[in-house]
């Protein structure tokens, strides 16, 4: 039997003339004896026992018709070259056929699956399109599916060289079958049965079923998904000793029965997995440790969800009555049915445990204050809004308490508050704390960039969808008028002169506000290219700062590119060198929310990660995925060995080769407060640097506001050397940002850099990092006056000037002793 499914066919006629012709072609060829004279699938089907063809209105629902499927019953089938192409195959099914000589290019054009039984024979034109029998070359049409449980091939060798396949599924029982991958960049379904397979080339697998292979090596972790779910069967098999790391992967099922050399222990994530099986293997002990997360629960609004979020480890395989397994061993719901307050005990995996829930209905409607709060008096809150009389609230402004707090009914409470810290004038937002922070609606997101001359003024973020509701915005204590609000942007115009550095923006909404701060640039940026613009005479200036020529690098190219080795971590995301057997490391140490004092208020542990590596011809990505439910947060380390230009925020970089860039993206963080903002921390070690002439050497460079430009640490000549935009990317779109250091431990060298951001959704920070080579040469002091050092219109270092001191200094006590 022969069966083609046809895809829907438009026509312009009752049935389009160049299928009729077709069906007509097919009918000579075979002896079909269908009607000549007919024009349509009923007329064709004429006087035939069966009708051949399932026809359907065409989608316009007119006269028109289409054929989906064309079904004829052959013995033997010969498909000759002129094999119709205007009935295009959807899929090719054969059953207890034979179709010779060959199969057609004109009938697989439009091919997406192959499907033959064990008693079917298919071959393909070995002179066309194949160079032999049973090869599969990139010219093959789309073959999506690729089914096969031919019983008849011995010693056959079956190769797949595309990268169009996406499933591959052999079944070749008792047969000496060897299958290899050519180029597969994006199969993820792979399901060998008693063949030998060479898989060395997947890398997204989804599906890896290699049974009854005598396998004795276990699968890298290169070839899985890191982000889709994964099945992984490998039973019957010779594998041997403990189950490898996949730790990374969400498996959702993992079979190794009948392996009896796999022996050890069942490793804690493994508990994790849904469907597995270990029956008739080696292994000994599992993870037997219960613990739960948490087991009291809090929700906020007028009435509890569905259910409670039951998480923790080693949990069970079961649910108990009235919950419902997520996944397995780690989280399950139990339905609570909009009660308010209660508890339940339950069991899970023999060990009882009572959970209690309660609901809290705090709603904040509006404070009443003072806008402008001055140190040293003491104001009184009011905040209206609804409050449970049975809790205990705080209230806070600014992290500051406010004492005497009185809940007066449910729905008023106030308390006082001296503002001890803080300007003459200072636009401060009330927040309440209850557990948790209540978070304001306005938020500011981005800016667009300003110098000291004002002018137009554009702010993204959320500011409320009610156009005609009153708003202000304040840019540096100075009004911006002619404002236009939109639910996510809010243009307006200031007049000059403004602050040059960071000033305050207070962008205020009906009874919202928020309190940033936005850099003012000056009127004239000058060029950052070094001494007379000259990029110490290795490179050209362009866009105000350095492009180095071919072999240089550093700020102002005023450093040979070194012949660091770039160091992969397979853990940890960690931008790192070895050059002369130094190794540096500049890595991730936590994400933190801070307020406008850069106090931490919230901290993001950034010690668990999952790894993939995907290589894009000659640029290498590292992608590292942060192991924790919210945020998102993803770091890629890029590379390549040739000299690159990139983009990021507006602004162009020019990459000197075997440099790192590192890319991090957070998504979802959950602020406290709408005046808080983020920070990326890193950490590197850094010691005391010294020239030639025992001269300590400026590590860090910066600009007029205290920002990181850049930083330098040199070892024996060697330097590594990192550079930091002043831009980054705010929920899709760039707005300034704050370089800073933060911190070094004098006695261990460990220093703290972080970068800022906005109150984004979706933030994304971009550095990056090479190895140079310090130019410097011998010492060689020359005898400096002391009164050109002090000359006005001089340039020096500062260093120079302690250099000439300490000689005056020693002469002297000479002079005295003689």
């Amino acid at each position: 039997m022969f069966v083609s499914i046809i895809q829907h066919i438009s026509s312009q006629l009752v049935l389009d003339q160049n299928v009729v012709a077709s069906i007509k072609w097919i009918m000579y060829q075979y002896s079909i004896p269908l009607n000549s004279n007919g024009f349509n699938c009923s007329t064709l089907a004429e006087g035939y026992y069966f009708d051949p063809f399932i026809c359907s209105p065409s989608p316009t629902n007119s006269s028109e018709e289409i054929v989906t499927q064309f079904l004829v019953v052959f013995d033997n089938l010969i498909m000759k070259d002129g094999f119709p192409k205007y009935i295009p195959f959807n899929s090719l099914f054969c059953s207890a056929c034979s179709i010779s000589p060959y199969v057609p290019n004109s009938a697989l054009t439009h091919m997406g699956g192959l499907t033959c039984d064990g008693d079917s024979i298919v071959d393909f034109d070995q002179n066309s399109l194949y160079p032999n029998l049973s090869s599969i070359e990139e010219n093959f049409p789309v073959l999506i599916i690729f089914n096969s449980k031919i019983s008849y091939m011995d010693n056959s060798i079956i190769t797949f060289d595309t990268n169009s396949i996406l499933y591959i599924n052999v079944y070749h029982p008792a047969r000496n079958t060897t299958i290899s991958l050519g180029r597969a960049a994006n199969l993820i379904g792979l399901d060998f049965r008693n063949v030998r397979g060479s898989v060395e080339k997947a890398k997204n697998l989804q599906k890896l079923f290699l049974t009854y292979q005598n396998l004795t090596s276990w699968p890298p972790i290169s070839w899985f998904s890191t982000t889709m779910n994964v099945q992984i069967d490998l039973s019957n098999n010779l594998l041997e000793g403990n189950i490898p790391d996949y730790s990374s992967l969400f498996l959702g099922e993992f079979n190794i029965k009948n392996n009896p050399g796999i022996n050890g222990s069942i490793p804690d994530y493994i508990c994790l997995v849904q469907f597995i099986n270990f029956l008739n293997t080696s292994i000994t002990e599992a993870p037997d440790l219960i613990q739960f997360d948490k087991t009291n629960f809090i929700f906020f609004g007028n009435f509890s969800p569905y259910a409670l979020t039951i998480t923790g480890k080693n949990l069970g395989f079961k649910a108990p009555p009235s919950t419902h397994m997520v996944r397995a061993n780690t989280e399950f719901l139990y339905a609570v049915d909009h009660v308010k307050a209660g508890n339940v005990t339950l069991t899970f995996n023999n060990k009882t445990q009572t959970f209690t829930w309660y609901t809290d209905v705090t709603q904040i409607s509006y404070p009443n204050f003072n806008p402008v709060m001055l140190p040293n008096v003491t104001y009184n809150l009011g905040i209206f809004g609804t409050f449970d009389t049975t809790l205990t609230y705080s209230v806070s402004v600014n992290l500051q308490l406010c004492e005497n707090i009185q809940v007066h009914n449910s729905s008023y409470i106030d308390c006082q508050i001296n503002i001890l810290i803080g300007k003459s004038q200072n636009f401060e937002t009330v927040l309440i704390r209850v557990n948790f922070s209540i978070i304001a609606n306005i938020i500011v997101t981005s800016y667009s960039p300003i110098n000291r001359n004002g002018g137009a003024f554009h702010i993204d973020g959320h500011f409320e969808s009610n156009p005609n509701i009153t708003v202000s915005v304040y840019l540096d204590y100075k009004e911006c008028k002619d404002i236009v609000k939109r639910n996510l942007t809010i243009d307006c115009n200031v007049a000059g002169p403004l602050t040059v550095g960071y000033v305050p923006l207070l962008v205020t909404v009906g009874d919202g506000s928020s309190l940033t701060t936005v850099k003012v640039d000056d009127a004239v940026i000058p060029n950052d290219c070094g001494e007379a613009d000259k990029c110490s005479g290795n490179g050209v200036c362009l866009e105000k700062k350095c492009k180095c020529n071919e072999g240089y690098g550093g700020y102002y190219c005023d450093l040979k590119l070194g012949k660091g080795t770039i160091v992969t971590n397979l853990t940890t995301p960690s931008a790192s060198f070895v050059a002369e057997n130094v190794q540096f490391d500049f890595n991730i140490y936590s994400i933190q929310e801070v307020d406008s004092s850069d106090n931490v208020v919230k901290e993001l542990n950034v010690t668990q990660w999952r790894f993939r590596n995907d290589t894009e011809g000659e640029i290498t990505n590292l992608y590292y995925y942060l192991n924790v439910s919210y945020p998102n947060v993803t770091t890629m380390i890029q590379y390549s060995p040739k000299e690159r230009t990139v983009e990021f925020a507006g602004i162009t970089s020019y990459l000197p080769p075997n440099s790192l860039k590192v890319s991090i993206t957070i998504t979802g963080w959950l602020f406290q407060s709408n005046l808080n903002v983020l920070r990326v921390v890193f950490n590197t070690k850094i010691e005391d640097q010294f020239d030639e002439c025992g001269d300590k050497l400026d590590i860090f460079g910066t600009d007029i506001n205290n920002d990181l430009k850049y930083l330098r640490i040199t070892k024996d000549k060697t330097v590594f050397y990192g550079s930091f935009l002043d831009r980054i990317m705010s929920d899709g779109k760039p707005t300034a940002t704050r370089n800073q250091v933060i911190s070094t431990d004098k006695e261990t060298g460990m220093t703290l850099i972080g970068i800022q951001l906005p109150q984004c959704y979706n933030c994304i920070i971009d550095p990056n990092f090479s190895v140079l080579v310090e130019n410097g040469g011998e010492c060689e002091h020359q005898p400096i006056s002391p009164i050109k050092l002090f000359n006005s219109n001089n340039k020096f270092k500062q260093q120079e000037l302690h250099r000439v001191v300490e000689r005056m200094f020693v002469l002297i006590i000479i002079a005295n002793i003689t």
